[in-house]
């Protein structure tokens, strides 16, 4: 069994889940700190929990812990280490346990350690003693993404035994098309871990600089608690607050006049409760509704059925989708044959005589739904 170690979950999952499950000829296993273990055994055979505290990965504690479950490894093990930090602490590691593995390190970005942080000069200058005395022992192969980092570490760490460069990870790059033609409406999309170094302050200014064009800005990432030029929740928080000056219209706030409306280049569409009767009545036939519009046309639309744990979505452009039981499908709007009936669908709490006008002079027949 290949052992996969990372001192968070999300690494072993995100891209490295994918690559395992391509695997068919052997197991894996996962040692890292479980957050999701649901995740982490849809590719995994096995999974321990590696309790280390992430913004203090490099305290004794989370030393201690992995030692306890390397010895719990049968000899002849092969590690596969990800990430600098978690192969320093197997470093360490590994001096206390007396047992034969075969130790491959991949280096997936050189990280807070070789950044321009005062605390990260500091923290390379005293850890380089440690690596030029022990990785050549610790580590068989090291694996890097590009050419740079290889270079830069391997100056630094003085490694002199085998290595590989698997460009983007192990990532079948096939699959990504360079697009030679782009959409009118051009979306910028910031999409990495948000950290300081990453660019996530100059990409928010540049987006606040723009926002009087179509250029439309997104952000697809997570804080890393366990690195210190990461945003933290409170900074997080106030980055939200960006999108906050999207004005609301719904029932139940105060109505913004139409002269004002009117001028909306976007605003968010609520109604958080769709069938008040049957809320009261208890009788489960309700929803959340929520549609995003950009020049007084819809966008992206929600609708929520909290009995059901059911949402349906669409993204103009990209589709209607149902999540149900944390699985999405797609759907898909059916043709109208109106040679077989037709099924109509109304409210049982507002079936008045205007509704029933209105059926009785369709020209083809129906079945009703309520």
């Amino acid at each position: 069994m290949i052992n996969y170690v990372a001192h968070w979950d999300w690494i072993l999952t995100k891209s490295r889940g994918s690559i395992v499950e391509s695997i068919e000829d052997y197991e894996f296993r996962s040692i890292c700190p479980i957050d999701n273990e649901t995740t982490l055994s849809k590719y995994y055979k096995d999974s321990i929990d590696w309790e280390i505290n992430r913004t203090n990965s490099f305290g004794l504690n989370g030393i201690f812990k992995l030692i306890k479950i390397l010895r719990t490894l049968e000899d002849k093990s092969i590690i596969h280490v990800f990430t600098i930090k978690s192969g320093f602490i197997y470093i360490i590691s590994k001096l206390f346990v007396k047992k034969d593995f075969k130790a491959i390190l991949s280096v997936t970005g050189l990280g807070f350690l070789f950044s321009s942080n005062t605390l990260a000069k500091m923290l390379k200058t005293l850890l380089r003693p440690i690596f030029f005395l022990l990785i050549n022992k610790i580590y068989d192969v090291i694996i890097f993404q590009n050419i740079d980092d290889k270079n830069t570490f391997l100056e630094y760490s003085r490694y002199e035994n085998e290595t590989k460069l698997i460009k983007s990870s192990g990532l079948d790059t096939e699959k990504y098309v360079l697009k030679n033609s782009f959409n009118k409406n051009l979306k910028v999309i910031f999409a990495s871990r948000l950290l300081k170094d990453k660019g996530i302050y100059e990409f928010t200014k540049l987006a606040k600089s723009l926002e009087d064009s179509e250029i439309e800005f997104f952000i697809a990432g997570d804080i890393d608690l366990g690195n210190p030029e990461s945003l933290n929740e409170s900074e997080l928080n106030e980055l939200k607050k960006l999108n906050e000056d999207i004005p609301i219209i719904c029932e139940e706030t105060k109505q913004i006049d139409y002269d004002i409306r009117k001028h909306f280049k976007y605003f968010w569409l609520v109604d958080p409760l769709d069938g008040t009767k049957e809320f009261i009545n208890r009788n489960g036939q309700f929803t959340v509704n929520i549609a995003l519009l950009k020049n007084n046309k819809p966008i992206l639309g929600v609708v929520g059925i909290p009995t059901e744990k059911k949402i349906y979505y669409a993204e103009f452009g990209k589709g209607a989708f149902l999540k149900y039981n944390d699985v999405i499908s797609k759907i898909n709007c059916k043709k109208i044959d109106y040679s077989k009936k037709v099924k109509i669908v109304c409210s049982n709490s507002h079936f008045n005589k205007n509704t029933k006008d209105y059926l009785n002079n369709l020209s083809y027949s129906y079945e009703l739904l309520r």
